[in-house]
């Protein structure tokens, strides 16, 4: 956020100096942990290697180029990582005392990774010069605190279903779950897309008009509602099939989990317009408060859906506690941001409707086909109502 508002990069030394410091507390408790609390030596051996990856992590700076807007290194970091990491396997993991492998091919990415970004750092021109200041570490952990309570928590409360339904349920109802839940998360990748992109714009927005913030958020939000809500719609209505491309009859029974979980997606890209632009204001301590305050909402709502109605209800917990929270941060964010009610809303929804209907017509033929008919029925109604206008279109490439 410091970085998009047009802070100098001198920030880097003392963002990994306080890394760094937080990084050795760290790997000394998980390995006191590790040797007292896991018996098997393997796995405690893979721990130990796959944690020392903090202190190589503590050297990425992919945060200064999400920053800067500029993801070419980070994107190059990345995928060099990974094909390290999948080499590495492949060549010398066959058994499973070959596991050790797999933390070290991680620690070997992690180390290209980092060097691939200071090389970046070093063609620009910028030298690093790394800050131990304790004063510094404590200003740094005191600022990003409310921002890290609310990532963990968030972190945590998505990874809580399968645990509720593995205690409260059994086995299967994970594994339906764990079906639907991982279909959701690949359409994720754009929310995590959006995430990256957008709170360093709204940052460097709001430094530069308040105005221009405000309309940049509404304008987004406009774009989630009129390409997510048919996606959420659509996998609604084709849950079976898709399902059963992906997974096979056996799971069969994660299509009422699927018509339910897949509006997740749908609301949590809302949820992030809305916490980026409380970020981007400097409200980082409401965005903790709310987090924390609807962590034990997502808790509650998770576990009784569990309980009461299994894998499904467990999906509706979720979308129903992200539901609210995102309604708890609009309203926090209005107190620093007018935020309109989205324009041309009505239209959105007649070509929805009429998308649907097209859909549930033609949903026991093969897949492709209703996809098909409905992206250009959606299409066709959306220019037809003035959902979307070509204008629209190409102010979207321009920004694309």
């Amino acid at each position: 956020k410091r970085i998009a508002a047009g802070e100098d990069a001198s920030l880097i030394g003392v963002v990994i100096g306080s890394r760094l410091l937080v990084s050795a507390l760290v790997f000394v408790l998980m390995v006191c942990c590790s040797v007292l609390f896991i018996r098997d030596r393997i796995t405690m051996g893979l721990v130990i290697i796959m944690g020392m990856s903090i202190f190589v992590q503590s050297f990425w700076v992919d945060w200064y180029y999400q920053g800067r807007e500029s993801l070419t290194p980070v994107a190059i970091a990345r995928s060099l990582s990974a094909l390290v990491f999948l080499l590495v396997v492949l060549m010398f993991v066959r058994e499973p005392k070959d596991v050790l492998w797999v933390g070290g091919a991680a620690l070997m990415g992690d180390v290209i990774a980092a060097d691939v970004m200071f090389r970046a750092l070093r063609r620009e021109g910028i030298r690093i010069h790394i800050s131990l200041n304790i004063r510094a570490v404590i200003a740094l952990l005191r600022t990003s605190l409310p921002l890290a309570t609310g990532a963990i928590l968030a972190m945590l409360t998505i990874n809580y279903p399968p645990l509720a339904l593995g205690v409260f349920r059994s086995a299967a109802d994970v594994g339906l779950y764990g079906a639907a839940s991982k279909m959701v998360f690949f359409l994720l990748l754009g929310d995590r897309i959006l995430a990256t992109l957008l709170l360093p714009a709204s940052a460097r927005i709001h430094a530069r008009s308040p105005q221009e913030t405000t309309s940049a958020l509404t304008t987004t939000l406009r774009w989630l509602v009129v390409l997510g809500l048919p996606i959420a719609v659509g996998g609604t209505l084709l849950a079976a099939p898709l399902v059963t491309i992906v997974f096979g009859q056996s799971y069969l029974l994660s299509v009422q989990i699927l018509q339910v979980f897949i509006w997740y997606f749908f609301v949590t890209m809302i949820h992030t317009v809305y916490t980026s632009g409380l970020i981007a204001v400097g409200s980082e301590r409401t965005y903790g408060w709310i987090m924390v305050g609807t962590a034990v909402l997502y808790v509650s709502l998770i576990t009784t859906g569990a309980i009461w109605w299994g894998p499904v209800g467990a999906a509706m917990g979720v979308v129903v506690s992200e539901l609210l929270s995102a309604a708890a941060l609009r309203i926090a964010l209005r107190r620093h941001l007018p935020l309109p009610f989205m324009e041309r809303f009505l239209p959105v929804i007649i070509a929805v409707g009429g998308m649907g209907v097209s859909v549930f017509m033609l949903r026991d033929l093969p897949v492709f086909i209703p996809l098909a008919v409905g992206a250009l029925a959606y299409g066709v109604l959306a220019l037809a109502t003035r959902a979307i206008s070509w204008d629209d279109l190409r102010q979207l490439k321009e920004r694309l």
